[in-house]
């Protein structure tokens, strides 16, 4: 399963972003979830750790009280596997 992590404080966004998301993948016969985010918080960080499990950030540059690129540092160091991409 591929596993898609959404971290974004705009609440119109995050949902383009999961419809986008779902759009893409329809056509697909590929088993996947979406984790919506509005902030960063101890379930996002256990996702992070999280090992055996194919996943893909998509980060808010700006999100609240850490940046995207502080959670990609992070992101970086537990989960080497993993894709993010920064908006």
């Amino acid at each position: 399963m591929l596993r898609f992590i959404v971290c974004e404080d705009n609440k119109d966004f995050l949902s383009r972003l999961c419809n986008t998301i779902n759009k893409v993948m329809m056509p697909y016969n590929f088993e996947y979830k979406i984790s919506k985010f509005t902030d960063y918080n101890k379930e996002v960080e256990e996702i992070i750790k999280r090992k055996n499990e194919q996943k893909v950030y998509i980060l808010d540059i700006e999100l609240g009280d850490i940046s995207g690129l502080e959670i990609a540092s992070e992101i970086r160091e537990n989960d080497l596997e993993s894709i993010n991409t920064i908006l």
